[in-house]
């Protein structure tokens, strides 16, 4: 009795433990403030431009956070975040100097192929993994024709 419930402990805290680093992915999306601020410090902003940026952060906010997983590149909601996402980089740039504008393009581009990079090795890790479970599933099969 004393060993099944200390069996039973250990596996709620085994699975307690896997569960915690997907959690600590999904941090929340940071505030209109927080974004302003690291423009700030990236693009070497004015507190002027900064205060300028947070008001823009603030009027699109719902469309600067993470774009959710299920959205197809084909709905309509996909295609309307896009057009409010481009109309929010074109008011940054007016806000930006010529060097400013540049620097900012220039970190777009990293962290579009940094998504990217990470995008690919997510699918590639998903078929690697299918691939696994389907020649598992093929020698069960073939340890089950023996029999």
């Amino acid at each position: 009795m004393m060993m099944q419930k200390i069996a039973t402990f250990l596996l709620v805290l085994a699975l307690s433990v896997c569960a915690l680093p997907t959690e600590a992915k999904q941090k929340a999306d940071p505030t209109p403030k927080e974004r302003a601020e690291k423009m700030a410090k990236q693009l070497n902003l004015t507190a002027q431009q900064e205060s300028h940026i947070e008001a823009l952060n603030a009027k699109y906010a719902s469309v600067l956070g993470k774009k959710p997983d299920t959205m197809k590149k084909s709905s309509r909601t996909y295609a309307k975040r896009k057009q409010q996402r481009q109309e929010y980089r074109k008011e940054v740039k007016k806000f930006l100097t010529p060097a400013q504008a540049k620097q900012y393009d220039k970190i777009r581009a990293q962290k579009k192929a940094e998504e990217k990079a990470e995008k690919a090795a997510k699918k590639k890790a998903e078929a690697k993994k299918k691939a696994k479970g389907k020649s598992k599933s093929k020698a069960k099969q073939a340890d089950d024709d023996d029999i």
